[in-house]
């Protein structure tokens, strides 16, 4: 019977987690409905598809022609190729029905983490439920499903927060392995900027400890071991992660953000932020331009509120003062703390981060911790409360300081951004709801019912505001539209690439609950914006990704120039034409020269123009010049009139560029034949005759790991024409070979392969021994 009481409560609330999160994503597990809103198809369901389609080849995980002209896809991370749970779920269900399944256990997986991270900070069984239903429930956290990458990285930060504290609390060396674990998940789940933030806050949550002489004098006792265990931790996170953070690391140096990012949505009105802070508010409900998304509920944010009135331990201090610095992190510029973080470059990383925002995912978990902490205190003072104590407490000068904080914090609140009908006044009944709950129960003397009380009010509220955020459609708004299949015929063997010069993106950014959804998805199909052209394989210019090479970036204005035809360049001398972009999607009709229109959809608002002068992915060039850099191979192809290949010599050239080339030949026509024997992502081989010297180029990005070999003795790859590579061919008869070899990735693989290694026999060790203890 005690076992069952014991079991009772914390049951009780996995159950309720687990149907309210069912209940959220019911329209995709049971009614065979699709998520298509935000970055779920334009990113997340198309990383799903190509992982499918791609799964028994590993090469073309690690490198894809389908994407920015070439592109290190598995290095960016962003498709979780790594991820355990991807992996799985990659081998067992249907790409659509992974994505969705794979929310749904991301959710309850999290609220699993805050729960246990709540009881290991000693708060009471229910409390430490509210916790869990506060944060998987924030309006950021729920924003945020429609982004695969962000929601699997969700459900891994709760984790990793949890093992540093058990780590802190409890050093040793199975608590730091298990924190390197967790801090590895975060990196394979495919979102950097979450790990930087979590051990963000780790290391705040841990300042307090210094402040307070008790507190001090043990972290300095058990300092040794926990700079030690702390130590082999950060080994092991970095071991385990190698095989995705070496290439990660590596795809950096070469992209465009090698440098940093400029800050986007850097100082947005504070009255944003407070509308996201107290209301779960969505598009349809108010303009989405008048509030960013974070913790959305009154209550929550009232019973956290409620936590300066209460001495706190120094453990609870420190999660406090880290959810204040991450919100405020997540405010960006518009808070002045974090424009002085960000100005004087106080925070590693912070830098190479475009929005703030992301930060609201590991406040929130801070945010649940704290009003947990708040409810128990609550109900311990009011047990038994002497109304004469409480009112020494609110005139004593702490009491008058603490009342004048919140009293100013609401006030200043709710008059800046008022109380938005009706879902605003919802929110702050659900508030008032918890505060008559509490007086009632304290006048009945069942304070001790607070906290049960409350997970439920907060039950209810998610229940009843928080489970239709999305709207679902059917799978069918997903078919393959009729501009795939046109360009399917036309270029069956992907010789081609295409471009998206579209804006229909947009209306996947307004609300969930548009009334013509289901239409505007096939209309952002049909115009292949962002990573959709992955999921029937075709060779695209454009992308979804943070990465992008620099060299991506750079062409990206000669492009818009070229395709709109405001380029000096001439028909079949363009980067478009040179880069083999041939099928241009776009929202309206255009008069640029040498395109022409392929097919048009009024229903779609869908242009599909044709590059008549684009060329092949192979060509083949006699005339050449070296220059420097990327701004010097625009000029000189910007500048002829004659075919011209630009080369470009690399430092990651293997083997350097230390050869005699041939002069080049201006005007002369190539006298060279190839025939592709052998045609993957990261593998060609062709046969090549030549009666001269000539250069044989690919238009696929150029990138370290790029090998080629002439009969099998190996030779440069040049980068080319910018964003492509070339290799210089001798006369006669030869077998050419062009590889791609990730050394960053197979260096990781071993050092992820020796980390796991490693844990397997400490632990079969350490069950041994304890063992023969117990014999």
């Amino acid at each position: 019977m005690q076992t069952i009481r014991t079991f009772f409560r914390p049951l009780t609330i996995l159950a309720i987690l687990v149907a309210l999160v069912t209940a959220f994503w019911a329209p995709t597990l049971f009614h065979n409905k699709v998520l298509v809103h935000g970055d779920s198809v334009l990113h997340g369901l198309s990383l799903w598809d190509y992982y499918a389609q791609n799964i028994g080849q590993l090469s073309n995980l690690l490198w894809s022609r389908n994407t920015y002209g070439g592109h290190p896809i598995f290095a960016e991370g962003q498709g979780a190729f790594a991820f355990p749970l991807n992996m799985v779920l990659v081998h067992m269900m249907t790409p659509i029905y992974a994505n969705s399944f794979a929310h749904w256990v991301q959710m309850i997986v999290a609220g699993i983490a805050v729960y246990g991270l709540s009881r290991t900070l000693n708060l009471s069984v229910w409390t430490a439920g509210f916790a869990a239903l506060a944060t998987v429930f924030s309006s950021y956290w729920l924003q945020m499903q429609e982004n695969m990458t962000v929601s699997m990285t969700v459900m891994c930060v709760p984790w990793f927060i949890w093992a540093a504290e058990c780590w802190f609390q409890r050093p040793g060396w199975r608590a730091a392995i298990l924190l390197g674990i967790t801090a590895a998940l975060v990196v394979f789940a495919g979102y950097p900027h979450h790990l930087q933030g979590a051990a963000v806050y780790v290391v705040v949550s841990l300042l307090p400890s210094l402040l307070e002489r008790q507190s001090r004098t043990e972290l300095i006792t058990k300092f040794p071991i926990l700079w030690k265990t702390g130590l082999l931790a950060i080994a092991v996170g970095i071991g385990l992660a190698a095989v995705q953070l070496l290439p990660l690391l590596e795809l950096t140096q070469y992209s465009h953000r090698a440098a940093g990012a400029a800050p986007v949505f850097f100082e947005e009105p504070l009255d944003k932020y407070i509308r996201g802070f107290l209301f779960n508010l969505r598009a349809h409900e108010l303009e989405q331009t008048n509030f960013i998304a974070s913790i959305g509920s009154s209550l929550v944010v009232l019973v956290f509120t409620l936590a300066i009135f209460f001495k706190m331990p120094t453990r609870i201090k420190g999660h406090f003062v880290a959810t204040l610095v991450l919100l405020n992190l997540a405010m960006g510029g518009t808070s002045p703390l974090t424009a002085c973080l960000y100005n004087w470059h106080l925070i590693p990383g912070m830098h190479y981060f475009r929005v703030m925002i992301p930060y609201f995912i590991v406040a929130a978990v801070g945010v649940g911790i704290i009003a947990g902490f708040s409810i128990d205190r609550v109900s311990a003072a009011l047990k038994g409360c002497n109304s004469n104590r409480i009112a020494q407490y609110f005139v004593s000068w702490r009491g008058k300081c603490v009342t004048a904080i919140f009293v100013s914090f609401w006030t200043f609140s709710l008059y800046r951004v008022g109380i938005p009908f009706p879902i605003g006044a919802k929110h702050i009944a659900f508030a008032g709801l918890g505060i008559v709950t509490v007086v009632m129960l304290t006048k009945a003397r069942r304070t001790s019912w607070i906290p049960m009380v409350l997970f439920f009010v907060l039950a209810l509220e998610v229940a009843s505001m928080k489970l239709d955020e999305y709207v679902f459609v059917a799978p069918s708004a997903l078919n393959k539209p009729e501009t795939v299949s046109i360009i399917e015929r036309d270029d069956p063997q992907r010789n081609y690439k295409v471009y998206s010069d579209s804006m229909s993106f947009l209306t996947m950014l307004g609300s969930p609950h548009q009334e013509h959804l289901a239409d505007n998805i096939q209309s952002v199909l049909a115009h292949l914006v962002g990573l959709s052209n992955l999921r029937w394989n075709l060779p695209s210019m454009t992308g979804a990704t943070a990465l992008q090479l620099r060299e991506r970036t750079f062409i990206d204005a000669t492009l818009n120039q070229e395709i709109r035809g405001i380029s000096g360049a001439p028909v079949g001398l363009r980067l478009i034409d040179l880069l083999g972009v041939k099928y241009i999607a776009s929202d309206g009709p255009k008069e640029t020269p040498g395109l022409h229109l392929k097919f048009q959809d009024p229903a779609t608002n869908t242009w599909l123009f044709e590059n008549t002068a684009a060329k092949p992915r192979f060509q083949v060039y006699t005339n050449y010049r070296i220059v420097k850099d990327s701004q010097e191979a625009l000029e000189a192809l910007q500048a002829t009139t004659v075919p011209l290949l630009a080369l470009q010599a690399t430092h990651f050239m293997t083997p350097k560029a230390n050869t005699a080339i041939a002069p080049s030949t201006p005007g002369t026509e190539p006298q060279m034949s190839f025939n592709l024997t052998k045609d993957t992502f990261t593998h060609y081989e062709l046969s090549t005759t030549s009666t001269q010297p000539s250069w044989l180029f690919l238009a696929d990005s150029n990138y370290p790991g790029w090998h080629a070999y002439i009969d099998g003795v190996e030779t440069p790859v040049y980068t080319a024409q910018i964003l492509g590579k070339a290799i210089a061919i001798p006369p006669g008869d030869h077998v050419v070979t062009l590889i791609f070899k990730s050394a960053s990735f197979r260096l990781g693989l071993w050092l992820t392969a020796a980390i796991l290694l490693a844990i397997a026999i400490l632990s079969t060790m350490s069950i041994a021994r304890s063992a023969v203890r117990n014999i």
